[in-house]
């Protein structure tokens, strides 16, 4: 974690402005078309869905069949690393499979679904793609030694303590990138996550026992002042999803939230103005709830 953390605060203090890439609103693109312009592609999920990761694996799967290096920034800690290092350099699925168990989250993210994707992930790089997936997720604590200092470019109303765990993936992504000279980074996150604008996010009072809303500055907003970047907000036609709701998990069942406009799933369709925090928005269908492996 150390030299990503470091390799990034270098790259955050030389970063340049990129303006969004302009679409025409409610046009509809293909992944491929998004990875030509852009360096990065972040898609933002709700944790705990078996067909958000679904899709995910998906776009990783048509993005690495030509000849381009891909890094997968994931929204696990990068303290973990270790363990996913080992997890990608299994001999067979079956012990990809055991290692991923061996990580729990106690929500969406250690789910039968990201299991999936994980062991999909394996077998894609098996099979000669490159690919490599890089845990970027920073939590309050994990360096006693942290100052939460912010990118000088940071809009002062930002939030400095409840932005620091997304500032920090940001520029772990980012680090992970530039040491890898990948072609293309993708960014697989919490919706909130993958927002390019400082957006209203907060933190969990432990005193109080309450959720503060505060101005964040996502890690999406930290990776595109850095590279050319399109931010695809995943949505759904229905159904239902685990969430962590402090107190364990419970299913939540929920209506669509697609557009009129997005007619087709797995279609990204250009989502802004350029006001908008994600610049894409496509649906993955009907969504069901995947059990956590940490209950």
């Amino acid at each position: 974690m150390k030299l990503l953390f470091h390799v990034a605060l270098f790259f955050g203090m030389h970063a340049s402005a990129y303006a969004h890439h302009e679409c025409t609103p409610e046009e509809p693109t293909s992944i491929g078309e998004l990875a030509d312009d852009h360096r990065a592609i972040l898609i933002g999920e709700l944790h705990g869905t078996n067909e958000m990761p679904a899709a995910f694996l998906h776009i990783v799967d048509e993005l690495s069949e030509v000849e381009r290096s891909v890094v997968i920034a994931i929204e696990h800690k990068a303290t973990l690393q270790g363990q996913f290092d080992q997890l990608f350099a299994s001999e067979t699925s079956a012990i990809a499979r055991q290692r991923f168990e061996e990580i729990t989250t106690n929500d969406g993210r250690s789910s039968e679904a990201m299991k999936a994707l994980m062991v999909g992930l394996w077998s894609l790089i098996k099979s000669g793609r490159k690919i490599e997936v890089v845990a970027v997720d920073y939590w309050w604590g994990d360096d006693p030694n942290e100052e939460r200092a912010l990118p000088d470019w940071v809009a002062p109303e930002v939030d400095r303590k409840a932005s620091i765990r997304d500032v920090r993936m940001g520029q772990n992504s980012l680090a992970a990138c530039e040491v890898r000279d990948c072609d293309l980074l993708l960014y697989f996150a919490g919706n909130f996550h993958t927002n390019t604008k400082v957006s209203m996010g907060g933190s969990w009072n432990v005193e109080t026992q309450t959720f503060e809303r505060k101005p964040v500055a996502p890690a999406g907003h930290i990776i595109s002042h850095q590279y050319p970047t399109a931010a695809i907000y995943l949505t759904h036609r229905g159904g239902e999803f685990y969430a962590n709701t402090g107190s364990g998990m419970q299913p939540n069942a929920i209506r669509g939230s697609s557009p009129k406009y997005v007619a087709e799933d797995m279609v990204p369709y250009c989502s802004y103005g350029p006001i908008r925090s994600h610049q894409y928005v496509m649906s993955v269908g009907e969504i069901s709830s995947s059990v956590d492996l940490s209950e």
